[in-house]
């Protein structure tokens, strides 16, 4: 009898090291692939900014602050996509491949009405957004044309984001690695030819830079929809399926999608407030956040893809309805999210030297990209970690409202009013505001991890074809 329970220990033992084993595979191979195609993404757009910084800052201030449109269209696509996902994630759970197109044709439909919008108001009002932005004439002027192509892109972008992120959810990243391989490679070429005037050709500048990203976008939807149209087998999407809007799943969609959308709407109109606070103490501190954002965006790729493995594996295990395997992803997730946020911080420090290299700036700014470094390094220890709890585990798992809450509150109510007057007012030093910029990142960790030992955040939030 003795022997017998041993045997089934250790049978048990095995079992569920090969459980075990299974879901770090998953999750590395999910996380990996992800972190790659973000690594890819993130140099599409930085080798613009990095030519462009070998002009000056206020080269780079330009296209910085005109990307502010870019990033309300990307947040909010984010949004878009985020809410859709934690729904095809939980269809894709079970098998539902048919909600799964209803759920898209809401999705598509929604993000391209954003990104018209936004590309009309950057295309003809181009001078009155930068004008909010900055009182830098020289930075407006330079930001204009720019502007207005890069609008030109919102389509493309706003198609792109929606498939890769759909096949994500399905557990398919590999199309996204190629397609953004092919944009690395048009966007780079591009971008040396037409800032500084290559081939024969004139230097373009900033103008040069917006060509080369609207090219990429352009290279990367002709990529996607060839395999769209000849190789994608699991939902073969076409068309015709994303043009009807089936009634049976908009309850579901926009009570799930709508906190989404409001909150990285709101998020990304208070994050371009933030920016106006920036531009209004100095173009050097816009122009050395702007750096920072090349070495966070690096060092954070690893952190953004195992934030998103862990919202497609905790996506589809509730909608497997495997509870009791939910709540131990959980904790397995929030270990790897802090981890991964010491790792970026790290990472930040080891990149520094090397960014400030090489960007051809003013001492002013470099002093500033190098206290803001050292600092951000710290404050990405708390990001990554929130980032795993809010957006990987607990939006994924169907929480979107307290997600949005957290969000809303603590942007709006603390740190909008707290750097207006601390930079604008009180004119306090660059690295205090910076700090006081960030707050929400400390707060959210903490309200975060508060939720998830509860067991309130965890909702279907789907209706199978066999209820419709």
């Amino acid at each position: 009898m003795a022997l017998q329970k041993i045997s089934h220990a250790g049978t048990k033992f095995r079992l569920e090291w090969k459980k075990e084993d299974n879901v770090y595979r998953q999750f590395l191979r999910i996380g990996m692939s992800v972190a790659a195609q973000s690594l890819l993404e993130f140099f599409v757009n930085l080798l613009g900014t990095i030519m462009l910084g070998r002009l000056g800052e206020v080269e780079v201030s330009a296209a910085s602050l005109s990307n502010q449109m870019f990033l309300i269209l990307s947040l909010l696509i984010y949004g878009v996509v985020g809410g859709s996902n934690v729904m095809v994630a939980q269809l894709w759970g079970k098998k539902d491949k048919s909600s799964i197109k209803k759920v898209l044709a809401y999705t598509y439909q929604v993000g391209t009405a954003a990104a018209i919008v936004l590309s009309f108001l950057s295309i003809f009002f181009p001078g009155q957004i930068l004008s909010i932005l900055t009182s830098d004439s020289r930075v407006i002027h330079q930001g204009i044309d720019y502007l207005r192509i890069v609008a030109c892109s919102y389509l493309f972008y706003t198609f792109i984001t929606i498939t890769t992120g759909t096949l994500r959810a399905l557990g398919n990243v590999r199309i996204s690695m190629a397609v953004s391989g092919v944009a690395l490679l048009v966007n780079g070429s591009l971008s040396y030819i037409l800032i500084f005037g290559k081939l024969h050709m004139r230097p373009m500048g900033v103008t040069g830079a917006a060509v080369a990203i609207l090219a990429a976008r352009v290279a990367e939807t002709i990529l996607l929809l060839i395999y769209l149209g000849f190789m994608e087998q699991n939902l073969k999407l076409r068309l015709k399926d994303l043009l009807h809007l089936d009634s049976s799943v908009r309850k579901q969609y926009f009570s799930n999608t709508v906190p989404v959308m409001t909150n990285e709407l709101l998020w990304s109109v208070g994050s371009s407030v933030l920016a106006v606070i920036i531009g209004r103490m100095s173009t050097e501190f816009v122009a050395a956040n702007s750096m920072f954002s090349v070495t966070e965006q690096i060092a954070g790729v690893m952190g953004q893809g195992f934030t998103a493995a862990g919202a497609v594996m905790i996506g589809t295990t509730i909608g497997s309805g495997e509870i009791e395997r939910v709540h131990l992803l959980k904790r397995k997730f929030q270990m790897i999210g802090l981890f991964s946020g010491i790792f970026t911080a790290l990472m930040v420090l080891l990149l520094r030297p090397l960014i400030l290299a090489i960007y051809h700036v003013n001492r002013t700014t470099l002093l500033y990209a190098n206290q803001i470094m050292w600092i951000g390094a710290v404050i990405q220890i708390f990001k990554v970690a929130q980032s795993m709890n809010m957006m990987g585990i607990l939006r994924a798992g169907g929480d979107a409202t307290f997600v949005m809450i957290n969000d809303i509150v603590f942007l709006w109510t603390l740190e909008v009013p707290l750097g207006f007057f601390a930079g604008l007012v009180w004119h306090w030093p660059v690295p205090m505001v910076y700090c006081i910029l960030n707050l929400e990142q400390f707060i959210k960790l903490f309200t975060s991890g508060a939720r998830l030992r509860s067991d309130k955040w965890m909702k279907q939030v789907t209706v199978s074809e066999a209820l419709i």
